[in-house]
């Protein structure tokens, strides 16, 4: 009786454990963000609002982002680590115009851009190599 009630316990305990990580919205699949060249386009739009967040595109670590405003819609474009970007003191302000080639990617339900080069009306700056390798370093 006692091993009965033992493994009943343990059950209870894993199904309320699972339970409790749904409810706080604990997901147990990851998002997949590889570069797919097959899937790059070229967007021009305003930089909008810059942000940092975690993301399978910075492998897990806190990623650089920023909102690209197109005529085709938003595109939340996936730079490089943070700490990279900082360190290369590589800034896309908001207002500014740019142009971004990358590949297209979904991420948490929103459509998104893995940059390969993005250019200012001034500069040309190269996140990924031809096989969509982040090439920048930090410094």
């Amino acid at each position: 009786m006692k091993p009965k009630c033992f493994l009943l316990g343990m059950l209870g305990g894993v199904a309320l454990i699972a339970l409790l990580l749904l409810v706080f919205g604990v997901r147990f699949t990851s998002d997949v963000m590889g570069y797919d060249a097959s899937k790059e386009v070229s967007a021009k739009g305003t930089v909008a609002a810059g942000n940092e967040f975690a993301c399978p595109a910075s492998d897990g670590e806190l990623g650089a982002h920023f909102i690209l405003k197109t005529a085709d819609g938003d595109y939340v474009v996936h730079l490089a680590p943070a700490r990279v970007m900082r360190s290369l003191h590589w800034n896309f302000l908001p207002g500014q115009q740019v142009e971004v080639f990358g590949a297209k990617v979904k991420f948490q339900g929103k459509q998104g851009l893995l940059a390969k080069t993005i250019t200012t009306n001034t500069e040309m700056y190269t996140f990924r190599d031809g096989n969509g390798v982040l090439v920048v370093k930090q410094q």
